[in-house]
């Protein structure tokens, strides 16, 4: 119905993570992040051996601190 507020819905670490391969037709209108998604993505660099994993997981979460205020 024109005029309803979207539907906001809660997405944890792992939709962040793979947001960009996932269809947005099966996500909430509006998506949301608790500040533990942050916290978590946060750390994800930390425990990455391979320079190029370690980069993919810091650009995961530059995106999701420039796309989402938990």
């Amino acid at each position: 119905m024109s005029g309803d507020p979207p539907v906001r819905g809660p997405i944890d670490t792992n939709i962040v993570i793979h947001l960009g391969a996932l269809d947005p037709q099966e996500l909430p209108e509006e998506l949301v992040i608790s500040a533990v998604t942050p916290a978590e993505l946060s750390a994800g660099p930390h425990h990455a051996d391979d320079r190029i994993e370690r980069a993919r997981r810091t650009s995961v979460l530059q995106h999701a601190e420039a796309t989402f205020e938990p």
